[in-house]
């Protein structure tokens, strides 16, 4: 055992004993938060996430690759150098929500239909809260602002295409050459496997959730956090936390599109636990998945904060209100336009400094 894995084995020691001394001295607190998090499995993740799974599962049984391949004409696998099983990953991953991107990628790898080191190029920005709970969960409920989940969901994807493009390099010599797929197994004994398995999946996750509600609320009941600090920390372990949060306070246009955006972005300890327990069966590495996350928090928080302050407040009204005059009004609808030039000028500045931390992605 090196160095560094005995530190994390004793951290995680300490947490689990600072877990198990707070449960005892403040049950009623750790019983609470594990009672929201219960909860929340039970309204919104069970029921969108479980169909979800096994669809996915069976899909990339059946060949779903070569579906998407056929459906796109090849342009998703050309543009972003991707398998088809790669393709798969993007669009299902990006629809559907945590953590099927990660199912999806531990399935093709096991099944030899993609390679390890397109896996963990793609593997962070594949990792993708579904609509449903952007525009449901986040949006309506929360917020009762159906439009920001949308905007979330746009700056997710936005910045999840920018990242997969930008790392396109480091896919550029085994996108295409991976093995041929295994033959279809029949189709009962699949429903049966893919039915167990999302079962089992669903588990796991609702289980990270609790665990990680209740680590949140060990370190906030003696830290005392209002604000976007209350919200970060909450986010830091577990997305849903982090935005309900959010939800409670009165947000400044940063707090509420840039903080919004970044925790989305980064998705929390919560989910990457959840993507490990998935990805470890395939044999692959979680190093870079930190990495690519962090990257796309600032990215996915300054696109919704651009693009967000021009619908909130008027990006031609406002620049012209700096000078003192009134906008005409034959430019007071040109929003749209800004935020085409704005998200093209964030693209070919990401592309223009090279993305130096990017090339990380393409060593073994």
């Amino acid at each position: 055992m090196t160095k560094k894995e005995r530190v994390l084995k004793i951290s995680v020691c300490i947490v689990c004993v600072w877990c198990v001394v707070f449960s005892l001295v403040f049950p009623k607190a750790a019983s609470d938060a594990a009672f929201r998090a219960l909860r929340l499995c039970a309204e919104r993740v069970i029921p969108s996430l479980f169909l979800f799974i096994v669809s996915s599962k069976i899909l990339l049984s059946c060949g779903v690759g070569k579906f998407f391949s056929f459906l796109t004409g090849g342009v998703l696998e050309k543009m972003l150098c991707l398998s088809k099983s790669g393709s798969a990953a993007v669009i299902l991953g990006l629809l559907c929500g945590y953590p099927t991107g990660a199912v999806i990628i531990s399935e093709a790898v096991l099944r030899g239909e993609m390679e390890e080191r397109e896996a963990q190029s793609i593997l962070p920005f594949v990792t993708a809260a579904s609509p449903a709970f952007l525009a449901g969960t986040v949006g309506s409920a929360l917020f009762s602002s159906v439009s920001y989940g949308y905007l979330l969901m746009f700056s997710q994807t936005v910045s999840s295409i920018i990242l997969l493009l930008a790392t396109r390099k480091s896919r550029s010599q085994s996108a295409f050459s991976h093995k041929g797929e295994k033959s279809g197994e029949h189709l009962l004994p699949l429903l049966s496997r893919a039915v167990k398995e999302a079962g089992v999946s669903v588990i796991y996750v609702c289980s990270f959730i609790t665990f990680f509600c209740v680590l949140s609320q060990t370190v906030l009941h003696f830290i005392p956090c209002t604000g976007a600090v209350n919200a970060l920390v909450n986010g830091f372990f577990e997305i849903s936390g982090g935005f309900a949060a959010l939800a409670q306070n009165e947000c400044t246009l940063f707090e509420k599109y840039f903080l919004g955006g970044a925790m989305l972005g980064f998705s929390g300890i919560s989910v990457f636990m959840q993507s490990a327990s998935f990805i470890c069966e395939s044999g692959i590495s979680m190093k870079k998945y930190a990495l690519g996350k962090c990257v796309q928090a600032v990215l996915c928080g300054a696109i919704c904060l651009a693009v967000g302050t021009i619908f909130e407040k008027g990006a031609v009204d406002t620049a012209f209100s700096l000078f003192g005059v009134q906008a005409p009004k034959i430019l007071l609808g040109a929003e749209f336009a800004l935020i085409s030039v704005l998200i093209l000028a964030l693209c070919l500045t990401f592309f223009a400094l090279n993305l130096k931390i990017f090339r990380l992605f393409s060593k073994k």
